[in-house]
């Protein structure tokens, strides 16, 4: 599944589409379930003749902002990806396929189609929990200590894999980069948010935000089917310490995975991360 950093980096391959203006769409194979509620006609009256002013990301949404201020909003999900001018049969299973003005080929490919692409006018709605690219490490510390003053106040408490994944404290950590934030702090995944101190909290926030950075260097986790833009793909899932891997990279104990702490499959250590 594509995670915010994947996102962030489909966007920047998209910003050669600014000031580019849509003209012809088409629907692939089972294309309408990717723009559903909307037909193919309302969806085509909507972005046809556009111009594109803006690309940006709020959360894990690519957002396409058009001259008449309304945005096409498409969330991934687990198996989509866009690339521009990579032929169908490199990545396959193309759903939408946009046609501009610059001659450019704009492929929303989806292999499960999971993912949707939404034409919305105010884009508060898509806005969750602190973003976790944008939110520097004292901020998300801080807003991670309020979070565990709230539980504590409603009697409520949460795993700090579930914190991580929940996406409604901090928007944007899946699963992977989650399990290796994880390791690297040395956390049991079934550890309670209540049971972190402050030096807790701010390391756990600095380690977010160096994963994040980690795998935006080695251009994101493409472990199956996420694609750049120009139809390469990421290095950030050769790398992996504990994701889908036997051994500990540390101590070569073998790995536990379990779905107790969050619903999704958690790797880890449970020497080092005992």
């Amino acid at each position: 599944m594509p995670e915010i950093v994947e996102v962030e980096i489909q966007v920047e391959g998209l910003y050669g589409l600014i000031g580019d203006r849509i003209k012809d769409l088409m629907l692939g194979d089972r294309g309408e379930k990717i723009i559903r509620p909307f037909d193919e006609d309302s969806f085509r009256s909507f972005v046809l003749g556009k111009e594109i002013r803006d690309v940006t990301r709020v959360g894990k949404y690519i957002v396409m902002t058009f001259e008449d201020g309304l945005s096409m909003v498409t969330h991934l999900r687990m198996t989509g990806r866009y690339t521009i001018n990579v032929p169908e049969n490199k990545i396959g299973h193309t759903r939408v396929e946009f046609f501009t003005e610059n001659g450019l080929s704009l492929r929303y490919s989806d292999v499960r189609l999971f993912g949707r692409i939404s034409i919305i006018e105010d884009l508060e709605v898509l806005r969750k929990g602190a973003d976790a690219l944008k939110t520097d490490s004292s901020q998300l510390a801080k807003i991670i200590e309020k979070t565990k003053k709230k539980d504590a106040k409603r009697r409520k408490d949460r795993t700090v894999k579930e914190l991580l994944t929940g996406q409604k404290v901090i928007t944007g950590v899946g699963n992977v980069y989650a399990n290796e934030i994880l390791f690297r702090q040395s956390l049991y995944p079934g550890t309670l948010l209540s049971e972190l101190d402050s030096t807790a909290i701010e390391a756990l926030a600095k380690e977010i935000k160096s994963v994040l950075s980690w795998g935006y260097q080695l251009g994101g986790l493409s472990l199956k089917d996420y694609y750049h833009v120009d139809g390469t793909k990421g290095k950030a899932q050769n790398h992996l310490n504990v994701y889908k891997n036997s051994r500990c990279q540390r101590c070569l104990s073998r790995l536990k995975n379990s779905k107790d702490f969050d619903g999704r499959a958690t790797y880890y250590c449970p020497r080092c991360q005992s």
